[in-house]
């Protein structure tokens, strides 16, 4: 079973893969955790070094690292699905979440705390932050919507719960089924 989480920076990927992966028996894997163990730097130096188009093929290449791992659940970073055919591998080989959290939110969570640690965000103050990102959730959406599932949080609390359930009725949608056999019941 491979399970990936795609959408926004902020979207609560990395928190709701802990999660789910702990009360699924899965491993977690962070995408750019494992960027920064093979790069040996943290994620905004590789950005520095190298541009984001060095980095989306780093990114690329990390993600089909994974191609023979199994039993996971990995949340990617917010570009990864709309680089170097991200998304179409990632449905080729697993099944993909887009976690569809309301921009509004997503801009508000980074606004907090997440302009100093994304390489993406450095360069902008708060006002423009905000245009930037609803314009980049513009160009990447048509990318999440190609997920296998969208789900919509309505609250933390409920998120591991709803994909918990989202996932068991997987078993009644074959297409879905058959990307999941190869893994754990749930």
């Amino acid at each position: 079973m491979r399970i990936f989480l795609v959408g926004m920076m902020g979207a609560g990927k990395t928190y709701c893969g802990r999660l789910l992966a702990d009360k699924m028996g899965l491993d977690f894997i962070d995408l750019d955790e494992e960027l920064e163990k093979t790069e040996k730097k943290p994620i905004k130096e590789i950005f520095a070094d190298i541009g984001e188009e060095g980095f989306r093929i780093v990114e690329s290449r990390t993600l089909r690292s994974f191609g023979a791992a199994d039993n996971f659940i990995m949340a990617t970073g917010g570009g990864t699905p709309c680089f170097f055919k991200g998304i179409d591998w990632m449905n080729r080989v697993g099944l993909t979440i887009f976690i569809h959290t309301p921009i509004k939110i997503i801009i508000e969570r980074l606004k907090n705390d997440g302009i100093s640690t994304r390489p993406l965000l450095k360069t902008f103050d708060k006002e423009e932050l905000e245009t930037f990102l609803f314009d980049l959730f513009e160009n990447r959406l048509p990318f999440y919507e190609l997920a296998d599932i969208e789900y919509k949080p309505h609250n933390q609390e409920n998120m591991i719960l709803d994909l918990v359930s989202i996932l068991g009725s997987i078993k009644n949608t074959p297409h879905l089924q058959k990307k999941l056999e190869s893994g754990a019941a749930f």
